[in-house]
């Protein structure tokens, strides 16, 4: 039986993220709404946890040079 996933917390976009230290509760909350975005499939987490960390390194390295 497949297990529910429970909603992480919030992020409502990108531009949320800070340039500090990109934490897991960040990387979750961005996965779950990739996830969502993709219509809630079964199987394969780790597709949208390895998108939500790439956009949040390519976010936060956008941001550095930036400033």
């Amino acid at each position: 039986m497949a297990r529910k996933p429970t909603k992480p917390p919030s992020v409502t976009s990108l531009s949320s993220i800070s340039l500090e230290t990109i934490s897991h509760s960040d990387i979750a909350a961005l996965a779950y709404l990739l996830w969502q975005d993709r219509g809630c499939p079964e199987g394969s987490p780790e597709k949208d946890w390895y998108e939500a960390e790439r956009k949040l390194q390519a976010q936060t390295q956008a941001q550095a040079t930036f400033a």
